[in-house]
């Protein structure tokens, strides 16, 4: 019997060269459109997602794939619900993935030309009566993406925090949806990734706070409120974190925690009492009126989602009741949370007010694996270094000791080994 030999390896992204990916796209580009245009939904879908698999390579194969016109290829395939014959679930939710994928790899200019083209008919497809949960998912991701992607390219009207028009039309929606009680968990925690995804720039965080929403309140009420299934508010807790800045660079923008210990001279200059600690991380903070919009949310947290009968806990209490639990995805949230959170007057005040916090999150004996003791020891370190930049005599200086041992110990209670082992960035969900 001969043997079957394997599949062959998928090409890396680096080996298909412009050249290459050139003249695939020009010897096939009348093929691509016979395929995208077949009656099966599946070839449809397939095609759809090879298309975006493609354009994923590098910006000048997105270049290239949007200037064969390609891109009318998804655009179609969004188009079909208003034709009248009802929403092919299956190919539509593959073309709004495959455009969710476009837009988090689109390069500037090309963001803001997917965002313009595109994002009416996301519209269109989440306002359908024929919509399930399924196809509402797929909509908000894709959606929040091109807004995302827009906002990267610096789009006009697109990125202005509080903006009327589409942006605010779909974070309505997201809100709404986040404050029905029937609402499923999946789809509650779909909603809440694609809202971590969106506050992760500066400009998505200010459009989440934006007056007039209640999406900050609703992703504090899963994160901290009372009855909140556990994936939602893992989910949640990296939303509101991602608002506060866990993944933003000293500019502003997406990216690593780069800015985490350097300093800013128009920071410095903002009232500590008003929440912009002198000398925080430049990219965390926003605005005065947002970085308001998110204390009231965070603090407002434990009241919601309740039975409305028994008096909610404090916002520190709550963190210590999360931290008790047998969940590491969770306390990896909590720890990233407190992380984002200590660089804010108001923030470190929450966690200082409770010694049973502080020795929780100072005990190195609490986690036993290492991603959790690193993030542990990461929200040590922000509560250290906020601690470092207050005036001697500070009311909130009160365990600065403890907090400072914790920090010189490490994540193992090494002396010695704490600065130098970093916490993990946390990948959000795709």
């Amino acid at each position: 019997m001969a043997a079957i030999e394997p599949a062959p390896a998928p090409l890396p992204a680096a080996s298909l060269s412009n050249e290459h990916l050139e003249t695939l796209l020009s010897t096939q580009h009348d093929r691509f459109r016979d395929l995208a245009a077949s009656e099966s939904a599946e070839v449809r879908a397939r095609c759809a997602g090879l298309l975006a698999r493609l354009a994923a390579l590098s910006e000048h194969a997105m270049h290239q794939v949007g200037e064969r016109g390609l891109f009318a290829e998804l655009a179609r395939e969004l188009d079909a619900v208003d034709s009248g014959v009802g929403l092919d679930t299956l190919a539509c939710v593959v073309a709004l993935d495959s455009l969710r994928g476009l837009a988090e790899d689109a390069p500037g200019p090309t963001g803001a030309h997917l965002y313009e083209q595109f994002m009416p008919r996301v519209m269109r497809v989440l306002e359908h009566p024929d919509g399930d949960a399924l196809t509402h998912v797929a909509a908000v991701s894709s959606g929040v993406m091109l807004v995302v992607a827009a906002a990267r390219a610096a789009s006009p009207g697109v990125d202005a925090p509080g903006a009327s028009g589409m942006p605010h039309k779909l974070l309505q929606h997201v809100a709404a949806a986040l404050g029905d009680p029937e609402l499923e968990e999946g789809s509650a925690s779909a909603f809440l990734d694609a809202v971590a995804r969106l506050g992760a720039s500066k400009e998505g965080a200010m459009l989440a706070l934006s007056h007039g929403l209640d999406l900050a309140d609703a992703t504090a009420g899963y994160a901290l409120g009372e009855r909140a299934p556990e994936a939602c508010r893992v989910a949640a807790l990296h939303a509101l974190a991602a608002m506060l800045g866990a993944d933003r660079g000293p500019d502003g923008g997406e990216g690593s925690r780069a800015g985490a210990d350097r300093g800013s001279s128009e920071t410095a200059r903002t009232s500590v009492e008003r929440g912009s600690d002198p000398e925080a991380p430049p990219g965390m903070l926003l605005p005065d009126l947002f970085e308001a919009a998110a204390q009231r949310a965070v603090e407002a947290g434990p009241s919601m989602r309740g039975d409305g009968q028994t008096a909610a806990e404090s916002v520190e209490n709550v963190l210590l009741s999360l931290l008790q639990k047998p969940f590491e995805d969770l306390r990896v949230a909590v720890y990233r949370f407190v992380t984002s959170l200590a660089p804010r007057r108001w923030g470190l005040a929450r966690v200082m007010s409770s010694f049973k916090l502080i020795e929780r999150l100072c005990d190195p004996t609490a986690e036993s694996g290492m991603r959790p003791c690193q993030w542990r020891h990461a929200a040590v370190c922000s509560v250290a270094s906020a601690l470092s930049r207050l005036p001697e005599g500070d009311p909130l200086l009160a365990f600065a000791s403890t907090v400072l041992h914790a920090r010189d110990i490490g994540p193992f209670g090494v002396p010695g080994s704490g600065p130098a082992i970093p916490a993990p960035p946390v990948a959000l969900p795709r």
